[in-house]
């Protein structure tokens, strides 16, 4: 299950839960589509939201993915697949704190 909280750390929306079996990017556009889809029931707009994630986020897809969405995707680098990759990085260490 991802959630996705304030910076208090209150539960602002969850996706639905997945088997304990799957990497945290299963379907991972689809789970925040989801989050979105909440938020925007409770009327909160999701555009210009900063989201901090740890490295098992970082994917090329779901950057754009967020990007699309107009929300800034904090997401911390996975050091395992830094080489391997041609984008350029949004992190904001003082936000991912």
């Amino acid at each position: 299950m991802l959630l996705l909280a304030d910076r208090n750390g209150i539960t602002l929306a969850m996706s639905k839960p997945e088997s304990g079996n799957h990497h945290d990017l299963y379907e991972i556009n689809k789970a925040f589509k989801n989050i979105c889809e909440i938020l925007e029931q409770a009327d909160i707009d999701p555009r210009g939201l900063v989201m901090n994630a740890d490295a098992g986020f970082d994917s090329r897809d779901f950057r754009e993915y967020c990007d699309g969405l107009e929300i800034l995707a904090n997401i911390d680098i996975n050091k395992m697949n830094a080489k391997n990759t041609d984008y350029e990085y949004l992190v904001y260490p003082e936000l991912y704190k």
